[in-house]
C-alpha cells in the first residue's frame, strides 16, 4: 500500500507538470500570435474581444479571408468499393493540436469513394480544422488528403503562412467553442468558423513567429 501511494503521488506530480507546461505554452503562443515578438513596438486596439491589443501595424482578418475553405464528408460505410484505398481520408479522431502534422489517419478511401460524396482533396501544408467531437483540434497535414465532415479544411493564400496559423488557431480553442452549438453534441457552423477573426501581420512576420515557436517548444518539452 505504501508504494502503491508513492507511485500514485509520482503520477500526480507528472500530471500536474505536463498541465502546467501545457499552460505555459498556451500562454507563449497567444502572447506571440496577438502582441508579435519585439516587446517595444506601439500596440492598438484590435476591437475584438478574444484578441485584445495587437501591434500598430498588424490587422484583424476573418478566416474567410485568409483561406479557401473545404467540407469534408463520408463514403456509405455498407460500401466495400469505397474503403480501404490509397486516399487518405480523416476524422478528428486521427490527430490532436499537439501532433501538429497529420501523415495518415486510421481509415483510407478509394477513388470510387472519394466521387462518391462530397469530400474533396486537399494539398498540403493545409489546417485541417475540428468543427465537432471536439471543436477546436488544428494540425498541418504534410501529404494530399481528405476528410469527413466533422472537419473544415483550409488551404492558405499567397500571404499566408500555416505554421502561424495553426499556432494562432490553436491559441483561442475556447473562443472557436463558444461558438458552437447543439444538442446532441456541440459543432460550430461552417459560417460561423468562415467569420472568426483572427490576428494577422504580413508574412515575413508570420514565419518568424512560426519559427519562435519551432525553438520554444522543443527547449519546454525538454
Amino acid at each position: 500500500d505504501k508504494k502503491c501511494a508513492e507511485i500514485d503521488a509520482i503520477i500526480a506530480a507528472k500530471e500536474k507538470t505536463n498541465e502546467l507546461l501545457k499552460e505555459r505554452r498556451q500562454s507563449i503562443i497567444y502572447e506571440a500570435v496577438t502582441k508579435g515578438l519585439d516587446p517595444t513596438v506601439p500596440m492598438k486596439d484590435s476591437g475584438i474581444e478574444w484578441i485584445g491589443e495587437i501591434p500598430e501595424s498588424w490587422n484583424c482578418k476573418k478566416i474567410k479571408y485568409a483561406f479557401s475553405l473545404v467540407a469534408g464528408a463520408t463514403p456509405k460505410s455498407g460500401n466495400e468499393e469505397y474503403w480501404d484505398g490509397d486516399i487518405i481520408w480523416i476524422t478528428p479522431a486521427d490527430y490532436t493540436t499537439e501532433d501538429i502534422y497529420i501523415y495518415e489517419g486510421h481509415k483510407t478511401i478509394t477513388t470510387e469513394g472519394l466521387n462518391s460524396c462530397a469530400t474533396t482533396m486537399i494539398p498540403e501544408e493545409s489546417i485541417v480544422f475540428s468543427k465537432r467531437a471536439p471543436i477546436g483540434l488544428v494540425a498541418i497535414n504534410k501529404v494530399p488528403l481528405c476528410t469527413n465532415q466533422g472537419c473544415i479544411s483550409c488551404i492558405p493564400n499567397k500571404d499566408i503562412d500555416s505554421k502561424f496559423y495553426y499556432y494562432v488557431m490553436s491559441a483561442f480553442t475556447k473562443e472557436f467553442d463558444l461558438f458552437g452549438s447543439g444538442t446532441t453534441f456541440k459543432e460550430i457552423s461552417a459560417e460561423a468558423f468562415a467569420n472568426f477573426v483572427l490576428p494577422n501581420t504580413r508574412i515575413e512576420e508570420q514565419i518568424e513567429i512560426a519559427e519562435f515557436h519551432n525553438v520554444n517548444f522543443s527547449t519546454v518539452s525538454g
